[in-house]
């Protein structure tokens, strides 16, 4: 009688799907491939065509409060509830990409909740629940600049440059609230001022207040204080010569580059908590708690996105990521979701 052979089949698993975001920062690379996320402590990069995960960077124990990622994907700054500032050099290839921490620091008295990288890569802004703004050098690891002013949670923060072939018109302000203290502030050399000439830094408080500071100057030069309240969104516009704030006052307002007068109010009818440009400043995108991205028109401020019926609370966008280079807005959802969403439609019209 022939013996019954029992065969057996293994199998191993070819993809993981795995969580690799749960709330907190979330950032872009150049071409829009790779996406970096934080999931509790650590910071994940993550191919977004094909899911598959690059690296992994492990935290220091505390739940990540805020991070940025470099234009040119060489750095990557993470800050946790610890109060420390990790800042990691990022190289190999996008299939094979390697972390290596540069240095730690404590950059603020209280925990870091909002941070932005300039178009170089060089220079790095954090805001600080103490209220405090401070300017980075990312590679040689101190602070060019400390900026007093906001009494609270610093909300939002955005570099950008001026042309400074004619001065701005800076207007005129209560005195004895004009004093900006500079503590700590470590001097540039005369070639470092000249090419800071036109680099401004805008920063959202929670009171709905905007400061503009020059970097040249080492100060305040304007407080925009139109809005009621919390700042969640800056952006500026060099095609238009303005600088755009998005509110959870439900509106977003169009400030003029030059005279820093309020241009136009836009009523978006929905706390706003992501606003930017699209085709060279000629449209605005929204997001936010209706969970709905919406398109407006800048120069009548008429929307142009169909009516859409508003999201559970558990949709409500938190930040819209553009690329210049990407053909998608990529929308970062409450339910932690992510959503992608093309742009073509509208670069045919």
């Amino acid at each position: 009688m022939a013996l019954k052979v029992e065969s057996r089949t293994t199998f191993e698993p070819s993809n993981v799907i795995q969580p690799i975001y749960t709330g907190g920062s979330v950032a872009l690379g150049p071409d829009g491939r790779v996406l970096a996320t934080s999931l509790g402590e650590d910071v994940l990069l993550t191919d977004l065509r094909t899911g598959k995960q690059l690296l992994r960077i492990e935290g220091d124990g505390e739940n990540i409060t805020t991070f940025s990622l470099a234009p040119d994907c060489l750095h990557l700054v993470v800050c946790s509830r610890s109060l420390s500032m990790r800042i990691y050099t990022l190289s190999g290839t996008k299939d094979n990409t390697r972390a290596e921490i540069l240095r730690t620091l404590k950059p603020h008295a209280a925990p870091v909740v909002t941070s932005s990288i300039d178009r170089t890569g060089t220079l790095l802004a954090t805001g600080g629940a103490d209220g405090v703004t401070k300017v980075w050098d990312i590679r040689g690891g101190f602070a060019t600049h400390t900026f007093h002013g906001h009494g609270g949670l610093i909300t939002a923060l955005h570099f950008f440059e001026v042309s400074t072939s004619e001065p701005e018109t800076t207007p005129r302000h209560r005195k004895g609230k004009s004093k900006n203290k500079q503590d700590g502030a470590i001097g540039l050399s005369t070639a470092e001022g000249e090419a800071t000439l036109g680099f401004r830094l805008a920063t959202g408080h929670e009171d709905g207040k905007i400061r503009i500071w020059d970097l040249h100057k080492r100060k305040s030069i304007v407080v925009l204080d139109l809005h009621v309240s919390v700042v969640r969104s800056l952006e500026y516009s060099e095609h238009k010569d303005a600088l755009l704030s998005g509110s959870r006052d439900k509106t977003v307002m169009l400030w003029d580059g030059r005279t820093w007068k309020n241009r136009s109010t836009i009523p978006i009818l929905e706390s706003v908590e992501s606003a930017g440009f699209l085709k060279d400043g000629q449209l605005i995108y929204t997001g936010g708690e209706n969970g709905r991205l919406r398109l407006w028109q800048t120069k009548n401020g008429m929307e142009v996105t169909q009516e859409q019926q508003a999201g559970a609370e558990t949709e409500s966008i938190v930040e819209v990521l553009y690329l210049k280079s990407s053909p998608f807005l990529f929308s970062v959802h409450a339910d932690q979701t992510f959503a992608l969403h093309s742009l073509t439609p509208i670069d045919s019209a």
